[in-house]
């Protein structure tokens, strides 16, 4: 009996003793090891963890609301932010890039941000004709020898050719695709940014492959989509071809493919443009064809679009088509992806004579009455201005760059 009281109370004494020293460590470190005490903790922690959740979700609805808002919200008015001389004249093309715009003509190629001149020079451009891709553009004039190639920086190049310039396209990252003709054959040669010949060249024999009526060059610089028009026995064919500078190196002819399916339809090819890398779409006066290439099996597959309403406008932005359509219920938009896939339509103005679009809004001018949508169809303005515009480009998110025929303006809608 006393050895079992005496093990009790040794017991004891080393619970007290393991209480005492747990007392002590945990005071050394700060932390409470009493049940009621951690208990609280613990509702306070997720009290704590709650609010936290609570004040995010506060946050984030304001934060969808306020996107929502901006993105839907109707300007009343604008305001005039900046007016230039330079250039202005009934010829002039004004552009927007990635970081500002191009205003060409009156023989002068000029740069501008928010509407301030960054720089302008001398070029023979009475009426140009424009390319662009991001901070990339390419320049020359009707019926001229030479290509100006630039970017926000100034003219990078002057190619000088030995024959007239009939078309060309510039890709993201600088690289120039020129078409020139003879007098039986049609070439399109390849440069660099700086003006340095790529040693590839596309001849095409007119009575034979026909003639090049539009090029559009791949983001990566690598491939090629030629739109060509012939005529056999009378009967006009539209024909597009597809390059491979890489695939098909071992080809004097780069071809990978070519789709003759256009030929006694009625359909004849007049714009185009790769979406991407891989996608890219041949744009018809009835019909519309997006295609998907594989570089790694060198296929090709196609998907049609075919359109009954009159097309009034082709407008694409970085990645998709727009069409503006006249349909028996008015004017409508509607956008494609590059698969072919409609993103979506609505209604527009039915009055309109320019039209302008990025990857945010779409804009159309009726002389003085301008009308701005976002690419959901929500109308963000409609008003009139104090001139007519003779063209027009977006120059940021809710801003617009017109060129009056005397004066070039910048406006930001409020």
């Amino acid at each position: 009996m006393a050895d079992y009281e005496n093990g009790t109370e040794q017991e004891q004494m080393n619970r007290q003793e393991a209480r005492r020293r747990l007392v002590r460590q945990t005071r050394e470190s700060g932390v409470n090891s009493d049940p009621a005490f951690l208990e609280r903790e613990k509702l306070q922690r997720r009290d704590r963890m709650r609010d936290a959740l609570t004040a995010f979700a506060v946050i984030l609805v304001i934060a969808l609301f306020g996107l929502f808002y901006f993105r839907n919200y109707e300007y009343t008015t604008y305001s005039l932010d900046t007016e230039s001389t330079l250039g202005a004249l009934s010829g002039t093309v004004v552009r927007e890039l990635t970081h500002g715009n191009v205003v060409i003509g009156g023989d002068t190629i000029t740069y501008m941000e928010k509407g301030k001149v960054i720089w302008t020079t001398q070029a023979e451009v009475k009426k140009p004709v424009i390319a662009v891709n991001g901070d990339f553009f390419s320049v020359y004039d009707t019926g001229g020898y030479q290509v100006y190639v630039c970017d926000t920086t100034g003219i990078l190049c002057t190619l000088k050719l030995s024959r007239i310039v009939y078309g060309m396209d510039i890709s993201e990252t600088g690289v120039v695709a020129v078409v020139t003709e003879s007098d039986d054959s049609a070439y399109i040669s390849w440069f660099d940014r700086y003006g340095s010949r790529i040693p590839v060249e596309v001849k095409a024999v007119l009575s034979i492959t026909g003639i090049p009526v539009h090029v559009s060059i791949s983001p990566d610089s690598q491939k090629l989509m030629v739109l060509y028009y012939s005529t056999e026995n009378g009967i006009g064919e539209s024909r597009m071809v597809l390059y491979d500078f890489e695939r098909g190196r071992e080809e004097d002819s780069y071809i990978i493919r070519s789709d003759h399916s256009f030929y006694d339809t009625g359909t004849y090819l007049v714009d185009g443009k790769f979406l991407d890398n891989q996608h890219f779409a041949a744009v018809g006066t009835n019909l519309t064809k997006f295609y998907s290439y594989d570089p790694k099996k060198g296929e090709v597959t196609d998907k049609t679009l075919e359109y009954t309403d009159p097309v009034r406008s082709v407008l694409f932005n970085r990645d998709s088509l727009l069409f503006v359509e006249t349909e028996e219920e008015g004017t409508v938009c509607r956008s494609y992806n590059a698969l072919g896939e409609e993103n979506g339509h609505f209604a527009v103005t039915d009055e309109y004579k320019l039209a302008a679009v990025n990857d945010k809004s779409l804009a159309f001018l009726n002389g003085q009455d301008l009308t701005v949508y976002n690419l959901s169809g929500r109308k963000r303005y409609e008003g009139t201005l104090v001139d007519a515009p003779v063209s027009f480009a977006f120059s940021g998110a809710r801003s617009l760059l017109f060129n009056t025929g005397n004066l070039i303006e910048e406006i930001t809608l409020k």
